[in-house]
């Protein structure tokens, strides 16, 4: 049995709480704490507690709450760390997750990692974090209805909050490792920060002391929603997300685009993006014809064949992107597995046994009818030798019982 198969039928049913703290008003209906968009036919694995992996956005969704709404920021996200603590003093957003899941996740959707910030003696000096480019977005449920927005909403400058903040230079930075082989988040509970830290997940790749005296980002009080307000941080490469369906139709963000319409959003984006990525997601029955239409009209449109990456979206549930992720995966679900193979084995032979004893009764019957079955041919063709009576194991009756001797009939009399 499939661990991975086990994982993808699991439920993730979390309740949202309500708060009277102030904020944005919301509605009184309970949110959903994962973003789980069936209606849009989104495929979401739960892949550990409070993180969620959706193969159809190729994005990472970890759950959470508010914890912050007003106040100086060190980091956007934090996690409980191994000893039971966290930073929700300076974080808007506890998440749900343990660390090393998200970090795990990241890889599992094919994102690569770099390093955090890094500090070199040799020279003196400081290095900024590297890693692939992230976007970073929230969801809450708002007046009853879900709503995302960048998670620079949530944040403004320190010095100048009537300046808008725009999308930040995120990136995976992967965090830093343990002497055991784990990594330093964990430890701290730092998964998206906005300083630099030497166990930061995601992190921003400009430099950020973390002295309380530099912090330079604060929390937004009138964007942030109330306090315990359930939400969901989402998390995926940086760039312009296209999808197409089966039909070679082309949407965004659920908005479906014509040839006109899609020529303007990448000429837009590229113009706030001069070297951004598109990503293309593409349903697995698509037609390679129109795969190519859609790859020169995306070129007509100013994208560099470089800058088009397609991914064809996979008939499977949880397809291998990351073998070293998927390597931890496993070493990571490995007593849950041998229980599985235990109780696959057991299952297994009770259900061999039940057959083999269903084959034999079924083999017995069926002696005893075609030994009946020759004695009735024998009983037809020599009428005064042949038994009438049936096997042991044959019905009981099989028809009317043939005479033994023969009727010589009378003849009708005038």
């Amino acid at each position: 049995m499939c661990v991975f198969h086990v994982m993808s039928m699991l439920a993730l049913v979390v309740l949202a709480g309500e708060s009277d703290r102030g904020g944005p008003t919301s509605s009184s209906r309970p949110a959903l704490r994962s973003t789980t968009r069936d209606g849009g036919g989104d495929h979401i694995v739960i892949y550990k507690p409070g993180v969620g992996i959706n193969w159809t956005r190729r994005q990472v969704e970890l759950t959470g709450k508010v914890a912050l709404r007003e106040g100086m920021l060190e980091l956007f996200a934090c996690a409980t760390d191994v000893y039971g603590g966290d930073k929700t003093h300076e974080s808007i957003m506890l998440l749900d997750a343990r660390p090393l899941h998200a970090y795990q996740a990241l890889g599992l959707i094919g994102l690569k990692p770099g390093r955090p910030a890094q500090w070199v003696p040799e020279t003196n000096t400081m290095l900024p974090a590297t890693g692939q480019p992230l976007e970073l977005r929230v969801e809450w449920l708002h007046d009853g209805r879900p709503r995302e927005v960048d998670v620079s909403e949530w944040m403004q400058l320190a010095d100048r909050p009537e300046t808008r903040l725009g999308p930040l230079p995120w990136v995976f930075a992967g965090s830093g490792p343990t002497a055991d082989g784990g990594i330093l988040a964990d430890e701290d509970g730092t998964v998206a920060t906005v300083v630099d830290f030497d166990g930061s997940i995601i992190c921003l790749s400009a430099l950020h002391p973390s002295d309380y005296d530099q912090l330079w980002i604060a929390a937004r009080p009138d964007k942030v929603p109330q306090l315990d307000m359930p939400c969901t941080l989402i998390v995926r490469a940086a760039g312009l997300w296209l999808a197409m369906d089966r039909f070679g139709r082309v949407t965004t963000n659920g908005r479906r685009l014509g040839p006109d319409d899609l020529a303007k959003e990448v000429r837009r984006y590229l113009k706030t993006a001069p070297k951004g990525l598109v990503h293309v997601l593409v349903a697995p029955t698509a037609l390679p014809a129109d795969v190519q239409a859609l790859r020169k009209r995306l070129r007509d449109a100013g994208a560099s064949d470089k800058a088009v990456q397609v991914y064809r979206q996979p008939a499977s549930s949880f397809p291998a992107d990351d073998p070293k992720a998927g390597k931890a995966l496993l070493q990571d679900r490995l007593p849950l597995q041998e229980s599985l193979l235990k109780s696959a084995r057991r299952e297994h032979k009770h259900l061999l046994d039940q057959l083999t004893t269903r084959q034999a009764a079924f083999e017995r019957r069926t002696s005893a009818v075609a030994d009946y079955v020759a004695r009735l041919r024998n009983g037809l063709t020599h009428p005064t030798t042949a038994a009438t009576t049936a096997p042991a194991g044959a019905p009981e009756r099989m028809g009317p019982s043939l005479p033994t001797t023969r009727v010589t009939p009378t003849p009708n009399r005038r």
